[in-house]
């Protein structure tokens, strides 16, 4: 096992993948500067931090309900809801019959 790291091509690719990720990390964390990092659109905008988040969460509230009570009245014992002719349907029974457990 020692004489494998003192053998030249080995002892060389050691050097060399060092100092490959030495470099990397150097320009990584020096020359780039943190603002090259951050995508645009995760930056915040000024419109953005004065906006009523209880309204939005209100809306996003009354769409969930919305959805979540017509899912009850066409499909409810079903999986989904094929929209078009409001009938419920059984996509994963009909395409994985072998995965149900019978008990």
């Amino acid at each position: 096992m020692r004489k494998m790291f003192y053998n030249k091509p080995v002892l060389r690719n050691v050097v060399y993948a060092v100092a490959i990720c030495l470099t990397l990390y150097i320009l990584f964390f020096t020359i780039a500067s943190r603002e090259t990092y951050i995508p645009k659109y995760l930056k915040a905008r000024p419109d953005q931090q004065t906006q009523n988040w209880s309204e939005k969460s209100e809306r996003v509230k009354a769409a969930f309900l919305h959805a979540y009570h017509s899912y009850e009245q066409y499909a409810a014992p079903h999986d989904e809801l094929r929209p078009k002719t409001l009938v419920g349907s059984d996509q994963y029974v009909q395409m994985f019959p072998l995965m149900l457990w019978k008990n």
